[in-house]
């Protein structure tokens, strides 16, 4: 079975991606590029089941909030090594990058490594990226002193920078990225300095509160690259359907990425090819267009705007106007969405729960439930849950429109969360706030925890429901508890002085972090309980208030108002980043503050917080 090979083009719209069998690198030296072999340790190969390649390029000297690219594949069931190419946008080598490989089992990440390095003009260099055993559960993801990002190499964090001038030129020699060559030559600032042969301004791709970078154009996923020739000079096949800004290999594109769907071989020549002239002819676009699939398309003003695979009604300068779909009786009413439908409630003598569609603003609403006053929402695959009174839960089941009520009441409830199963709720009292497990299929309910009535707000994933809470001391913190009951653990700590962005706890749960959004910045945690709680680095922003905050996957969304807060007159920009270290991308803008944010698999909703207009926007 041959090797998973890779070729990323780092400019502003796409992975050039296919895969084939390694074979003569003749004809490179002419080239530009670094190729980096990723390789792993038996332990870690035999417990890795999924492999995420990340590639980001930037220019030198460019600050960190203006990079807005990010390629990403995943591989699942990888078979080592993995190769992949980077090349910088037209062969310039003033260009830099960087790369990361990190492995999953079922638990999570398993091992991480990072390279940060340049361009030799004219040649192609040669690397190795060890994923070790010894650096199985070892974070290395918070910048040096010196606000580099680090990797681990021989169980401890190092800097992840090694100039490509001292990177092998031998192909079968490459540079072995292990800890007897941790004392590789770094040129004064690793990726500093901005001259001939230095890097970015330090800090440029990690440190806290440093911003971004890259040249180019934002795109997460790219166009569509074919699987390469056959070693006969066969007819080329396909890498697959180019959907939701990523390319596909025989799988389902996840949103902004690349995936391949299974085995390595699928979606290029498994023997006998040879990848020495670039095996695939790349769609070459000129000036603001973006390769999407096979065929190039206006970049700014199309209606993938600025990324393959969105769907924007209106584009200007690369961003999606939001749509406003309805007013809601005031700002916190109360609404969640449900298969392109929204549902809400209203307010008067008439209390109703209504429902229309997300695509129309003040289009047709219908009733679906009346003569009742709705105080909290959440919806799952198939049902709308609400409130009634404060404590009685009523489910709407989408199919027949049928209302019901659960048979408990547990208490004056602040929130709701379904996964399908079950619902998780939020009750107060003047003194606490308890969390329920209530199974929507009927049964009994579960006291999950208790925390404090100053700390409204829970989240969950797959396992978990995670809750703000404060000590009587006041200590902030946010804490886990086992979706089916059982232990509470705290996850992290607030820092002394530090403060919610609003006064109430603001935070999301992505992949791997919690997400904090806190009174000057956003900031995230590792989800796994650890001795000292601390929390990490900043995320993507210093002095700024984030007023929404939701997270899917290793990507976060947030809204901040420029001026720091919800003035009246204040605008709100929707912003994307990856966690962690992931460069922010704006998507859209809003003419009022965005509060109270939500989203499904498609779409961001927030409501105004001054106009109380519920909007949307594609992701």
């Amino acid at each position: 079975m041959g090797r998973g090979f890779y070729k990323v083009g780092l400019w502003g719209c796409c992975w050039a991606l296919w895969l084939a069998a390694c074979g003569s690198d003749a004809g490179r030296d002419q080239v530009t590029a670094v190729r980096v072999t990723v390789a792993a340790e038996p332990e870690v190969a035999v417990g890795t089941e999924r492999l995420v390649l990340l590639a980001m390029g930037g220019v030198r000297g460019a600050e960190r909030t203006s990079l807005t690219l990010q390629n990403r594949t995943e591989l699942t069931d990888p078979i080592f090594p993995v190769e992949v190419v980077l090349q910088p946008k037209d062969g310039e080598p003033e260009r830099i990058f960087e790369f990361s490989a990190t492995a999953y089992d079922a638990s999570g990440v398993l091992v991480e490594g990072r390279l940060h390095s340049d361009f030799v003009e004219g040649q192609v260099r040669y690397v190795t990226l060890w994923l070790e055993q010894r650096c199985v559960a070892l974070d290395c993801s918070d910048p040096g002193e010196d606000g580099e990002a680090r990797t681990c190499r021989g169980g401890e964090c190092d800097s992840a920078f090694v100039a490509a001038e001292v990177l092998s030129a031998d192909p079968d020699a490459p540079t072995e990225l292990v800890p007897e060559t941790n004392d590789l030559p770094v040129e004064d600032g690793g990726l500093g300095g901005g001259d001939a042969t230095g890097g970015a301004e330090p800090g440029a791709f990690g440190g806290a509160g440093s911003g971004t970078s890259t040249g180019g154009t934002q795109a997460t996923g790219g166009a569509q690259a074919t699987g390469g020739a056959d070693a006969t000079g066969g007819s080329e096949e396909t890498g697959g359907s180019q959907e939701t800004g990523g390319v596909e290999t025989g799988g389902t594109a996840e949103t902004g990425g690349v995936e391949t769907g299974g085995s390595q071989e699928t979606g290029g020549a498994e023997t006998g090819g040879v990848e020495a002239t670039g095996g695939v002819e790349e769609v070459t676009c000129d000036g603001n267009e973006l390769a999407c699939g096979d065929s190039c398309v206006s970049g700014a003003t199309n209606p993938h705007c600025g990324r393959c695979g969105r769907s924007c009604n209106i584009c200007s300068d690369g961003l999606c106007e939001s749509t406003g779909i309805t007013t809601l009786p005031y700002a916190s009413a109360a609404y969640a969405v449900f298969r392109a439908e929204y549902y809400t409630g209203t307010e008067g003598d008439r209390e109703r729960v209504l429902r229309g569609s997300v695509f129309e603003t003040n289009g047709a609403v219908e009733t679906v439930a009346d003569g009742w006053l709705v105080e909290v929402m959440a919806s799952d695959t198939n049902r709308v849950y609400f409130t009634v009174g404060g404590s009685r839960i009523y489910q709407i089941n989408a199919t027949t429109d049928a209302v019901s009520g659960l048979p408990l009441e547990v208490g004056r409830v602040s929130q709701l969360i379904a996964d399908g199963e079950r619902l998780i709720v939020e009750t107060y009292t003047s003194t606490e706030r308890v969390l329920w497990s209530v199974p929507v299929a009927g049964g009994t309910a579960i006291e999950l925890a208790t925390h404090s009535v100053d700390a409204p707000g829970v989240r969950i994933d797959d396992d978990f429901a995670y809750f703000a809470d404060v000590s009587s001391a006041g200590v902030i913190s946010v804490a886990r508890v086992p979706l089916g009951g059982g232990a509470v653990q705290t996850v992290v700590t607030l820092n002394e002085g530090d403060a919610w962005s609003d006064g109430e706890p603001l935070f999301a749960v992505s992949d791997n972090h919690v997400v904090l959004a806190l009174s000057n910045r956003i900031a995230y945690s590792t989800k796994v309980p650890s001795a000292t709680g601390e929390i990490k680095r900043p995320l993507t922003m210093e002095n700024k208030v984030a007023t929404g905050l939701v997270a899917e996957g290793p990507l976060v969304y947030y809204s901040y108002s420029p001026s720091g807060g919800c003035a009246r007159t204040d605008v709100s920009r929707i912003m994307s980043a990856r966690v962690p270290g992931g460069a922010p991308f704006q998507v859209s803008s809003t003419a009022s503050c965005a509060i109270r944010m939500q989203q499904d698999a498609d779409r961001l909703y927030w409501v105004g917080s001054t106009t109380r207009l519920l909007s949307q926007v594609p992701k």
